[in-house]
């Protein structure tokens, strides 16, 4: 069944590539996109429901190379179990290009995320962070959550409302580190006769990063829990128990299953 909805399909979008274009559409009249559940393998044509090959276009529609399709077979929230590649076709030599990349366009939810941190990276950084960079921040913070204890498995179609702002500060800090050492290198420090220049971004950049870093919990905390742990106690696992259990003689008395469960609780965060 084609799905009409936009939201309910799959977005992807490429980049021309230069020696494609440069032996232009005589040469590369078709597109083929292929698509797999398998990074590295299985790559096929779609087709629909019919069986109808629905995934070789026009390479040029207006003048204009085609760089953008919709996967209609597909819903969007389905986008990071698929990968999509795509391959120039010359149809009256049946002869096709090797496979480029393609990337995913954001979802609602994931473009709200890139907006607010191109905010709090600041447009000097955002500028030279694509839509897709910032979103493998995202990844990676939201992949960082996950990890620290207790451990969870959201992903960005559920993640939870109140642990957003750890999301966002933590996909600012990955992409500050993605363009730090680009600025680090080019930082510099000039002297002549008592004249001196001292270009030294790299710093600032490397602070702003520490200071996200600890804000959003994934750095050490300067001491006692930080947020972020503070904040993931609500999902760690917490187990039962019927009555109460005996003590060693030693001690004396009964633990009541309150104070069980509190014992689990520290147990699942490592503590």
């Amino acid at each position: 069944m084609v799905i009409d909805s936009p939201f309910n399909m799959i977005e992807i979008e490429w980049v021309t590539p230069l020696d494609v274009a440069a032996q232009g559409v005589s040469v590369w009249d078709k597109i083929r996109i292929y698509r797999s559940s398998n990074e590295n393998a299985g790559y096929n044509l779609i087709t629909d429901d019919f069986g109808i090959n629905i995934s070789e276009i026009d390479s040029n529609v207006s003048g204009a190379w085609v760089t953008n399709w919709d996967d209609p077979t597909k819903p969007m929230t389905s986008k990071d179990g698929f990968y999509y590649l795509v391959r120039y076709y010359n149809s009256g030599a049946q002869k096709e290009s090797k496979f480029y990349l393609t990337f995913k366009t954001p979802s609602p939810k994931e473009q709200r995320f890139i907006e607010v941190i191109k905010g709090i990276i600041t447009p000097w950084i955002s500028q030279f962070c694509t839509d897709d960079d910032i979103r493998g921040g995202i990844i990676l913070a939201m992949n960082a959550i996950n990890v620290f204890p207790p451990q969870t498995s959201f992903d960005l179609d559920n993640f939870p409302t109140n642990l957003e702002p750890f999301l966002t500060t933590g996909a600012a800090c990955f992409a500050l580190m993605f363009r730090y050492l680009g600025v680090a290198i080019t930082d510099m420090s000039y002297s002549d006769m008592g004249f001196s220049l001292n270009i030294d971004r790299g710093a600032k950049v490397k602070e702003a990063m520490t200071t996200l870093l600890n804000f959003a919990g994934l750095g050490a905390p300067s001491g006692g829990m930080s947020l972020l742990a503070l904040a993931k106690m609500d999902y760690a696992y917490v187990g039962g128990s019927v009555g109460t259990i005996q003590l060693p003689i030693s001690l004396g008395g009964n633990m009541n299953k309150g104070m069980l469960n509190v014992l689990d609780l520290l147990t699942s965060l490592g503590r």
